[in-house]
């Protein structure tokens, strides 16, 4: 909670302070700077987690920061050419009908819920360890999030979602966490033939992953 403090107070400090654009991204580069130089603990066996200014390249950053800027002054946050070119080109790539940018992952599930009929009340398995929005989608839907054990691949075990299933499990939401798929089969088997509603190898489940060396 202080280091989550202090980094709240540093970009409190880089916001209010600062009068100009210019004036901001001198602040950020600063302060982006010491957040990720700056460290309390001196144990020269530790290891830094995730450093990130060293997984990008200056030039990378650069570019990037170039489109940011070009999009902050066109004001298209939520819709308009720079979100419709994402969707057309991920609707190319993948050779989808149509491709929906959403604000968040969360909202994405929330979506995917709701268009496959999950009403307040109904049961949707997900697995015991995810990030916090699996849940939160499930949750703010009104249903109920029913957890299913998972292994040391952290994977969701098809045989709980077997045993968990009731007259009242409306979804079954796995979790492709750190890239792994593992298992996505027999829970398909489980699942599909109870369901009205199943796509799995027309509908990629992690951008960059394979099953059965066939592209998802």
């Amino acid at each position: 909670m202080e280091v989550f403090m202090k980094d709240v107070s540093i970009l409190n400090e880089m916001i209010f302070s600062a009068s100009t654009e210019n004036e901001l991204q001198e602040k950020f580069e600063d302060i982006y700077h010491r957040i990720n130089t700056e460290s309390e603990y001196d144990d020269s066996e530790s290891v830094e987690f995730l450093p990130l200014p060293r997984l990008n390249s200056r030039s990378e950053r650069s570019e990037v920061q170039d489109i940011i800027s070009v999009v902050i002054k066109s004001g298209c946050f939520t819709s308009g050419p720079y979100i419709g070119k994402v969707e057309e080109t991920l609707r190319l790539f993948y050779g989808a009908h149509t491709c929906i940018a959403t604000s968040s992952g969360t909202d994405a599930l929330k979506i995917a819920l709701k268009s496959v009929g999950v009403e307040p009340g109904d049961e949707v398995i997900v697995p015991l360890n995810s990030f916090a929005a699996t849940e939160n989608a499930v949750m703010a839907v009104g249903a109920v999030p029913v957890f299913a054990n998972i292994d040391s691949s952290f994977n969701m075990l098809p045989d709980e979602v077997d045993r968990l299933r009731t007259s009242k499990t409306k979804a079954v939401l796995p979790v492709c966490l750190y890239g792994s798929c593992m298992y996505i089969d027999a829970i398909h088997r489980i699942a599909v033939p109870q369901s009205r509603h199943s796509c799995y190898r027309g509908c990629s489940t992690v951008l960059w992953y394979q099953v059965t060396h066939q592209p998802l």
